[in-house]
């Protein structure tokens, strides 16, 4: 694969999942247009409007709302998990193999490596499992924190990936502590 064909892939893929989301959009606002089931008290808040939608349309279409939470659940078993072992492979390659080298000791082999991975893999996920159940006890919601912690990090990590693509001559010592 090049750079080219991956920008065309994800091009194709995001216009699939933007009119996908649009579509239900539209569907939620033809079903919705006569009355407002935030103000008719169906539901709490307007994030709610979806699953609200599928569980109307689901009482004239066997199954529709079990596979709609199976979907729901899948895509999110899928994003932590993928993001949960981003994290220990990040954390074994960029941290404890480093550190070794540092230290001077000996290089980890293949399977103690993936050991600590998964080791690493499970604190990981009780960690979030914890924070998801703390994140009901917080005032805004999860969006607005993830978003916050997002521009917390994010601008540093621009501001490093610009300066290593405008300036190549930038090494790790030089562009990390700025």
């Amino acid at each position: 694969w090049n750079c080219p064909r991956a920008i065309w892939l994800n091009l194709v893929i995001t216009t699939v999942f933007v009119l996908v989301v649009s579509f239900g959009g539209l569907l939620a606002y033809s079903v919705f247009r006569d009355c407002d089931p935030l103000k008719a008290g169906h539901i709490g808040r307007y994030d709610q409007i979806f699953p609200y939608l599928v569980m109307k349309i689901g009482t004239t279409m066997p199954s529709l709302a079990g596979f709609f939470m199976a979907g729901i659940f899948a895509a999110a078993l899928s994003t932590v998990s993928s993001g949960i072992n981003s994290i220990a492979t990040v954390l074994v390659e960029d941290v404890v193999t480093p550190y070794r080298e540092y230290r001077g000791k000996e290089a980890l082999t293949n399977r103690v490596l993936v050991s600590i991975s998964i080791g690493i893999s499970l604190a990981v996920g009780v960690i979030v499992i914890l924070i998801s159940f703390l994140a009901q006890f917080v005032g805004s919601t999860v969006l607005q924190i993830a978003l916050s912690i997002f521009g917390l990090v994010g601008g540093p990590i621009l501001a490093l990936f610009t300066q290593g693509l405008m300036m190549p001559c930038v090494n790790s010592k030089v562009g990390s502590p700025g």
